[in-house]
């Protein structure tokens, strides 16, 4: 029953990314499900602010920052997709496999 409650939460377009992570961090279900979450945090423009940092932790604070360090370095010579962005999201949040940029 948590999980299906958990489902529809991560689901609505008005709650904060940060507070889908935490939740999701919180209650340990799977990584793939905050796919979505960490694009967007991984993704926008603007940076986290301090209390998206708090909600997601340090661990996780420093991969999502990471990945958007690679997804603008590998930008600036070419476009990326956002299949191909979700990737190195996927890779480096979801499967905890950062690429050769950050080993």
């Amino acid at each position: 029953m948590k999980y299906v409650a958990f489902k529809v939460y991560i689901a609505l377009p008005d709650v904060d990314a940060a507070d889908k992570i935490s939740i999701g961090q919180r209650y340990e279900f799977a990584r793939e499900d905050l796919l979505d979450a960490y694009f967007g945090l991984s993704t926008r423009s603007k940076c986290l602010s301090m209390q998206q940092g708090r909600k997601v932790g340090l661990e996780t604070l420093a991969r999502i920052a990471q990945t958007r360090e690679e997804i603008r370095m590998r930008s600036g010579s070419l476009h990326l997709s956002n299949d191909r962005k979700k990737d190195i999201v996927r890779n480096n949040l979801v499967n905890l496999q950062p690429s050769y940029y950050h080993r």
